[in-house]
């Protein structure tokens, strides 16, 4: 079993009794466009906030929303995926929203980066720095639907290599204090009244008060640090007043007095801790792994939760993780004190990443999106201890990517993404020969809050060969009683190709082989059902 785990062929799902059921799709939505929904964000009473960009027109839902051209907007939906509140913002020129998070009160925070003139209220309008560069943009939106402050980050005359300057992503704390990070570029930066010179694709972490001023602002690295770029990709804050930002860099990255190195030729993270208050330096890591860091979550205990993508072997802490394909997805947790406490590989024989991570803050236990599996969005649901409880794909043939993913108070989950072709979620299909977005509500099967997590089952599980070629075999090693289980295989649309039922003696093991020598090759889902406990492997079939 443990050469097994250290292979990483498959995944090892299992659910702890008094876990929910495998979830269940319970709508989907799409929305034309492939930056028509951009991210999502969840409030205290269970509405869900989607922003994102369209020029002209947009059918969003039960909504269609009109501009004279191009407009930012930004709307709440119902737990039912209606469109009950909409605010729009038009642009002259151009605009990118790419991050929005709620207050416990209703207020609403978007990121991102316009250029030309934005309007927005009656007679408000903002205009960027120069007709040729992008601005940072932030902006709070009230729980009437009303823009209540917009601010820039302003960047005069940058280098022509530079890349555009944006807010990547947004959040804030318990007092309604925003916090943003992206990178900046130009001679001189602007954060309101602080300023910052000669800084050329630096990452930068602000702060702004509840009223929109800015409370503190860093943009890193020395300026003469010119041709080594890095720009923060996620920022969360906890309830000890903590803020963390992750992202990527190349070469070196300096902060505050403190230089990293990469951890490894192909490694280029950064992880930081702030004083969420006075934005002072806490501790500064480079984990191994590579990526842009856009992956970042904290729990009630003041956890620290980072995922992103790794190839070969890659060690966090004590654990060395091995990928099994050109790039496997990581998962790793953090104390408040920068420790790492577990890591876990997640993957197959593709390119696998992810893109966004939500995490239960009371439970401790993890939810992540991104693609895997040749091209499928999928949502895995990780234990408080880093194992994986489950995984849900969303079936072809055509090609899907998750983007965005937050909960609610009952652990439902609500998903965006970008699909092409005929995608299955469930009993819903879309069918768009062009690339669109999706919404979609993955819930548990009892709607219950999902219970905490258990001590661990006695059943062990094992699938060998895996790749498979021809046939492969499934062993039980049972618990103490003697059961029953039916051993179900899926094939990568979610159709049952082959089925067996089991029965186990205590303290003996039980196999049972699949003839796989008729299937397409792909990845196969194999679901081994015991009264509430589900266990899941994915099957690679050559």
């Amino acid at each position: 079993m443990k050469q097994l785990f250290l292979a990483l062929t498959f995944f090892l799902l299992t659910a702890p009794a008094g876990l929910a059921q495998t979830p269940t799709w319970s709508w989907l939505r799409t929305v034309e466009g492939v930056n028509s929904v951009v991210d999502l964000a969840g409030s205290s009473t269970s509405q869900i906030y989607v922003t994102g960009l369209f020029d002209n027109r947009l059918q969003l839902g039960n909504r269609l929303l009109t501009s004279p051209g191009r407009c930012l907007y930004v709307a709440r939906l119902n737990p039912n995926g209606q469109v009950t509140q909409t605010t729009q913002l038009n642009v002259s020129d151009d605009v990118l929203p790419t991050s929005l998070a709620v207050d416990r009160s209703g207020n609403c925070f978007v990121t991102g980066s316009f250029r030309g003139t934005l309007s927005y209220g009656r007679n408000s309008q903002l205009t960027s720095q120069s007709p040729d560069t992008d601005d940072v943009l932030l902006l709070k939106i009230n729980p009437a639907g009303a823009v209540s402050w917009v601010q820039q980050v302003s960047g005069t005359a940058p280098d022509r290599n530079t890349v555009p300057s944006r807010g990547w992503s947004v959040a804030v704390d318990q007092g309604g204090n925003s916090f943003v990070t992206g990178s900046v570029s130009g001679t001189t930066v602007r954060f309101g009244n602080r300023s910052f010179s000669n800084r050329q694709n630096k990452a930068f972490l602000a702060s702004y008060s509840p009223q929109g001023t800015v409370r503190w602002a860093k943009v890193w690295d020395a300026p003469a640090d010119t041709y080594a770029p890095s720009t923060g990709r996620a920022t969360a804050v906890d309830g000890a007043g903590n803020c963390y930002v992750s992202g990527s860099f190349f070469s070196t990255l300096t902060v505050d007095g403190t230089t990293l190195q990469p951890a490894n030729s192909d490694s280029n993270l950064f992880l930081l801790r702030f004083d969420a208050a006075q934005g002072q330096l806490r501790w500064a890591l480079a984990p191994a792994g590579s990526g842009d860091g856009r992956s970042l979550g904290t729990d009630a205990a003041g956890k620290v939760y980072l995922a992103d993508s790794f190839s070969g072997s890659t060690t966090f802490g004590a654990t060395t993780l091995t990928s099994t394909g050109s790039a496997d997805i990581f998962v790793t947790r953090y104390t408040r004190q920068g420790q790492v406490e577990w890591a876990t590989a997640l993957g197959g024989p593709n390119y696998d990443f992810p893109t966004d991570i939500a995490v239960d803050k009371a439970a401790g236990r993890a939810y992540l999106t991104g693609s895997q599996a040749n091209g499928q969005a999928f949502i895995t649901q990780l234990q408080a201890n880093g194992q994986v409880a489950r995984t849900t794909l969303v079936g072809g043939p055509g090609s899907s990517t998750g983007s965005s993913l937050v909960l609610d108070e009952r652990n439902t989950v609500y998903t965006a993404g970008i699909a092409t072709g005929s995608c299955q979620f469930g009993p819903y299909t879309t069918n768009n020969p062009a690339t669109a977005c999706y919404l979609a509500r993955l819930d548990n099967a009892d709607g219950r809050p999902s219970c905490q997590v258990s001590s661990p089952t006695a059943l062990v599980t094992s699938v060998f060969p895996n790749p498979v070629q021809g046939r492969f075999t499934l062993r039980i090693q049972a618990p103490a009683a003697d059961q029953n289980w039916k051993a179900t295989l899926l094939n990568p649309f979610g159709r049952i190709v082959a089925q067996q039922t089991l029965r186990s003696t205590a303290g003996t093991t039980t196999d049972a082989t699949f003839d796989t020598a008729g299937l397409p090759s792909g990845l196969y889902v194999l679901n081994l059902e015991h009264n509430q406990q589900v266990t899941t492997q994915l099957v690679t079939v050559r």
